[in-house]
């Protein structure tokens, strides 16, 4: 038997993740990135990332997406903290993971 506390904490674990999914769905319209061009830069199926619109951002994407739109990890996940990274968090970024560099604007 689940107690009141553990369902409430899965409760809220579950509706901040779909709204991960709402916050990557609203970043892509602004940039006026295309679903299909998007989930092709991903390598998913543009299924996949409908699915992610509703249920939620996987937490093992959710460092590369937030890399790519240049918005903070903790924002796109919990929607909380500053929402656009500044130039000294994209150059600690940067030094911690450049292996992923995209031109997200040819996916338009």
């Amino acid at each position: 038997m689940i107690n009141d506390r553990g369902e409430q904490r899965r409760h809220l674990f579950s509706s901040s993740r779909r709204a991960s999914g709402q916050r990557l769905r609203a970043t892509l319209e602004e940039y006026a990135i295309s679903f299909a061009g998007f989930s092709e830069l991903l390598r998913i199926s543009p299924q996949c990332l409908t699915n992610w619109f509703a249920r939620g951002v996987p937490q093992v994407r959710m460092e590369q997406l937030a890399r790519l739109l240049s918005v903070s990890e903790e924002w796109l996940a919990m929607g909380e903290g500053k929402r656009v990274l500044s130039l000294d968090d994209h150059l600690l970024l940067s030094d911690r993971t450049s292996q992923d560099t995209y031109d997200i604007t040819s996916y338009r």
